[in-house]
């Protein structure tokens, strides 16, 4: 299968990466891979299905596998302005905190609306592991300069062992 995605892989990487398509409601087929990268996945889920689909990949994880979630990582209410900034749109860079915090709720609204579903913060996402399975060790999240989504990670951690330090660089807890 080709795809825009395998296409931006670099040469080097090929043999390391591969795409596929997959029912994430049913057990993940590939087992004992480093890393399961989901995109914007979970955003049109309610908590009950983001846990199933969590599930669904705990027999094939091997220990220290990581789950990396693309998606939106909304910042507290009145908080994190630049965030809100970047994922509302340029638009806003001169409006106030509260017209910030009301696109916040806007965007929660318009997800419970649409597909039952609700925008998440950090403490959200780190609930949505924990509900999965307490072996998913939440290490945080990160959003590079000038991007709207995050990268969300977690490592399926049955021993406890891994903690913040293991975190992507200039994530947030």
């Amino acid at each position: 299968m080709s795809t825009r995605a395998e296409a931006g892989i670099p040469e080097e990487l090929r043999s390391r990466a591969s795409f596929m398509p997959y029912d994430f409601f049913t057990p993940q087929p590939v087992r004992g891979a480093d890393v399961y990268l989901f995109h914007w996945i979970f955003h049109g889920w309610s908590d009950e299905y983001g846990v199933r689909i969590l599930r669904s990949q705990i027999p094939a994880l091997k220990k220290g596998a990581r789950i990396l979630i693309n998606e939106w990582c909304l910042p507290e209410p009145g908080g994190m302005v630049d965030g809100m900034r970047a994922l509302c749109g340029e638009s806003l860079l001169s409006t106030s905190t509260e017209n910030l915090t009301r696109c916040r709720s806007t965007m929660d609204l318009l997800m419970l609306t649409v597909v039952n579903s609700n925008e998440r913060d950090l403490d959200m996402w780190r609930e949505l592991f924990n509900k999965a399975d307490p072996n998913f060790a939440f290490l945080g999240a990160s959003q590079p300069e000038g991007c709207r989504m995050w990268t969300i990670e977690t490592v399926w951690d049955q021993d406890k062992e891994f903690s913040e330090k293991d975190a992507l660089p200039g994530a947030l807890f």
